[in-house]
């Protein structure tokens, strides 16, 4: 079975990445001693950390 996605230019990966750097569904946020901050996404079942200047 193959799925029936209209894809940006065509290809999966760059999909992916034009949705990746948007939220989907976050629950917490922290930040730690180091100034990192913590997003924690639920049905990403993932935890996106920042830096400063990265």
């Amino acid at each position: 079975m193959e799925p029936d996605l209209e894809l940006f230019g065509g290809d999966p990966h760059e999909e992916s990445a034009h949705t990746e750097k948007y939220f989907w569904g976050p629950v917490s946020v922290k930040l730690d001693a180091e100034g990192k901050i913590y997003v924690t996404e639920s049905n990403r079942h993932r935890i996106q950390i920042y830096e400063r200047g990265a």
